[in-house]
């Protein structure tokens, strides 16, 4: 061979191998196709298990098989390493879960014989794994051009098997395959959001505060930089506030006014006086009630007065009082019948105490089963609800068999106040959270 043809080889085939080597996926990008791969493999086997072939009977272990797949393959995931994002298989089953719930919204679930549905499905389960095959490719090595030009085609086959389900003619929806295909686009989307962040795609992944109107934990705006925006309720003082959650100590410990309030981020009376008229004081000290009212008595009261705010009946906790959670939760309560010690406000609860160790709730087939605390007491999804529980596991055998005295109660935010004031001074409480 001539020694030029063998230099242009030599230097061909380095050409190739430094071309190959630039393009191998980082272990980030490895580990996000790995997880991608998991999730849409939860989507494309969950939607299957709503055609008519699976007995209704068996359709809860169908999905419920699902998802333990995908929780099984995410802690692969995460143990190899590499991963932009850690222990998200919740948060990506949650994103799983609104797509195939949406997804029943148009295509009602087949609970009898029907051709036309159980292909609708199928067809909706296919392009669900296409298009996360798709992804997973791209998350490896990005390539926009063959990436649009693959769904493009999973569109097309998707309207044309959703055309000859509806040709079938004992379909249990009138949902167009246009409806449909915009269903898996969105959810699709969002499960890729959650997966391979990208600042500005509305999706607010584990890495995120907030992106775009998805603001997540924010109390205000979301930023361009997907961080929150300061805002009252954000745990702050900034300007033109004069407290945010504390800040108050000289006029009341306490009082700052609760979200939602009249007098959020300012001060007001919480336990101390809202009206003081002499006692040595020139001039009345007044602050507003953080809840409840300020009944100032006329002259006739004479010189001195000091008035604490009147509670009025709607804005109890309608779940509890510090006395009822001292009788739910005798001293050593959380330490007894194997509950595990007790762990202090949940990230889902704004204020609570609840046992650590958790039992088994069976909900409906499209929920499957979650687990929540034995018992305890709190404030519960940022101050929307308050719950208290005394055992809902008496058996100590894992399952949820104990019927709660009183479910979770919505709440306003002068409940709210209410409740977590007296979740404060109850015993359970102090004893094991402060």
């Amino acid at each position: 061979m001539r020694p030029g043809r063998t230099l242009f080889l030599a230097g061909s085939f380095l050409l190739l191998v430094a071309c190959a080597a630039a393009a191998a996926p980082t272990p980030a990008q490895r580990c996000q196709a790995a997880k991608l791969a998991a999730a849409f493999g939860d989507a494309s086997a969950r939607v299957a298990c709503f055609r008519s072939d699976v007995p209704t009977a068996k359709r809860t272990m169908c999905i419920n098989g699902s998802e333990e797949r995908r929780e099984q393959r995410f802690a692969k995931a995460d143990a190899h390493g590499g991963c932009v994002t850690t222990g998200d298989s919740a948060d990506v089953g949650a994103a799983v879960f609104g797509l195939a719930n949406d997804l029943q919204l148009v295509l009602p679930l087949v609970t009898s014989s029907s051709r036309c549905s159980t292909t609708q499905f199928s067809a909706a389960a296919s392009a669900l794994g296409k298009i996360g095959r798709a992804y997973v490719r791209d998350a490896r090595s990005p390539d926009p051009v063959w990436l649009a030009t693959t769904l493009a085609r999973v569109q097309a086959a998707f309207d044309a098997t959703f055309a000859r389900a509806v040709g079938y003619g004992d379909c249990l929806g009138s949902a167009t395959a246009d409806e449909a295909y915009a269903i898996l686009v969105q959810g699709a989307l969002r499960i890729r959001g959650k997966l391979v962040p990208e600042c500005g795609d509305g999706v607010r992944a584990a890495s995120e505060a907030c992106d775009g109107s998805d603001t997540g934990s924010c109390v205000g705006a979301c930023t361009v930089s997907c961080t929150c925006a300061d805002a009252c309720g954000d745990g702050v003082v900034q300007a033109g506030e004069a407290c945010d959650g504390t800040g108050c100590a000289v006029e009341d410990p306490n009082g700052c006014g609760p979200r939602g309030s009249a007098s959020e981020c300012q001060c007001c009376a919480a336990a101390s006086p809202c009206y003081v008229r002499g006692f040595g004081t020139v001039t009345p000290v007044e602050l507003p009630c953080c809840s409840g009212t300020c009944q100032i008595p006329g002259p006739e009261a004479g010189p001195d007065v000091m008035v604490h705010c009147t509670q009025t009946p709607q804005t109890a906790c309608p779940c509890f009082t510090r006395d009822t959670i001292d009788a739910a939760f005798p001293a050593g309560f959380f330490d007894q019948q194997n509950r595990g010690g007790a762990v202090c406000d949940q990230t889902w609860t704004s204020t609570s105490v609840f046992a650590d160790d958790l039992c088994v709730i069976n909900g409906p087939p499209q929920f499957g089963t979650f687990w929540f605390p034995r018992g305890g007491a709190g404030l519960l999804l940022e101050s929307s609800y308050c719950a208290i529980y005394s055992d809902l596991d008496p058996d100590d055998d894992g399952s949820c068999n104990g019927a709660p005295a009183l479910p979770p109660q919505v709440v306003t935010p002068e409940q709210a106040f209410n409740c977590r004031t007296e979740l404060l001074a109850s015993q359970p409480y102090q004893a094991e959270c402060d």
